[in-house]
């Protein structure tokens, strides 16, 4: 958990990076690599999901640059060419919400675990304001994002448990109570969109709707053929964010 998988850029996305201005930024001693699209338009702000980087948006970043969006992103701790930190899974949201206080963006599109991240940082930071918030693929309690990663890196139960106690007892936070749907209702955005693909393999789409149930200015649309990583490059589905962020 704390050290996740860096994965490989595909070419397109090393090439649509590559047009970014790149800057290294200190995080708590953490080195951020970020990036930028500099536009005259309002400022979107991408947060990528667990085991990602800032090039997963690649196909979303190209469409919003010629609607003349200011486009930020970065790598999160741990992840993609940032350093890597003891705790990425709490040091993830507070990097985000770092640059949430730092960018102070309009809009933000956040993908899988990115939309925990960004709904923890947003309910510590309720005094900042979001006019378009997109949730792709979102989980919802954060305990069932740690027993997925530790599912994955084949951490075994004794360990696991023992894990989630330190970081309680580090962070002072109770991991159970922890949810997106909790998060959601103390958080300032003017309108929400939820993406999922009814046959995502990752997430249950139980996590979207219970989070939709209790938000009263969100939306929710289920959709087909993308699952979990691809949606965030399939036409569609960068339609309907850059419709909605227009609307």
């Amino acid at each position: 958990m704390a050290f996740p998988q860096i994965k490989k850029l595909r070419p397109h996305e090393v090439e649509v990076l590559s047009k970014s201005d790149q800057q290294i930024v200190n995080f708590n001693g953490i080195a951020l690599k970020t990036y930028r699209y500099p536009n005259s338009g309002p400022k979107i702000f991408l947060v990528h999901g667990w085991e990602g980087h800032g090039g997963n948006f690649s196909d979303i970043i190209e469409k919003l640059v010629l609607k003349n969006y200011h486009i930020f992103t970065f790598d999160a701790p741990s992840h993609g060419s940032s350093s890597a930190s003891k705790n990425s899974i709490f040091d993830f949201p507070e990097s985000v919400q770092f640059l949430l206080e730092k960018e102070r963006p309009d809009h933000i599109v956040s993908h899988s675990f990115g939309a925990v991240a960004t709904t923890f940082a947003l309910n510590n930071k309720p005094e900042i304001s979001i006019k378009k918030y997109v949730l792709l693929s979102n989980p919802d309690r954060f305990i069932d994002r740690i027993n997925f990663v530790a599912e994955q890196a084949g951490i075994t139960e004794r360990l696991k448990n023992k894990l989630i106690k330190k970081v309680a007892n580090e962070t002072g936070q109770d991991l159970k109570l922890l949810s997106v749907s909790n998060f959601v209702q103390n958080v300032s955005v003017e309108k929400a969109l939820i993406i999922h693909d009814k046959n995502d393999k990752i997430q249950p789409q139980r996590d979207p709707e219970n989070v939709n149930k209790v938000w009263d200015i969100s939306s929710l649309e289920i959709i087909e053929g993308t699952g979990h990583f691809r949606m965030l490059r399939t036409q569609f589905v960068i339609d309907r964010i850059i419709i909605f962020i227009q609307e």
